[in-house]
């Protein structure tokens, strides 16, 4: 179950990771154009 859990979480986690990343690169170009 834990294990499960550690999964989905991870997963999520990079996806979040990514998605901070790409708006973080929207503002920035955003700001240079």
């Amino acid at each position: 179950m834990m294990k499960i859990l550690m999964t989905l979480i991870s997963r999520n986690h990079r996806r979040m990771k990514m998605n901070l990343l790409h708006l973080w690169l929207v503002e920035k170009a955003d700001s240079c154009f």
